[in-house]
């Protein structure tokens, strides 16, 4: 359907298909984790705090996780 429409023109200007409707819609909040593009998502996507936040909180939700407490002995753990 894609290529009938002119997908190889498209697909010629971005890489992808988040790309692509990330150019088209550009006032969409688009998730880039949410595309199913071979399980994964843009160079540098999990660097952002941002989105290593949104991942969890939507994890969270699903799993119905109300509160994540660290203890104190563990909170520094891996900062060092």
């Amino acid at each position: 359907m894609v290529n009938a429409g002119g997908g190889p023109e498209l697909f010629a200007r971005h890489s992808s298909m988040p790309t692509l409707l990330k150019a088209l819609y550009r006032d969409h909040p688009w998730q880039a984790s949410r595309f199913v593009d071979y399980n994964r998502v843009p160079m540098g996507y999990w660097n952002d705090e941002r989105n290593r936040r949104a991942a969890l909180e939507k994890i969270g939700h699903t799993l119905g996780v109300k509160e994540v407490s660290i203890p104190p002995e563990k909170a520094l753990e891996g900062l060092e």
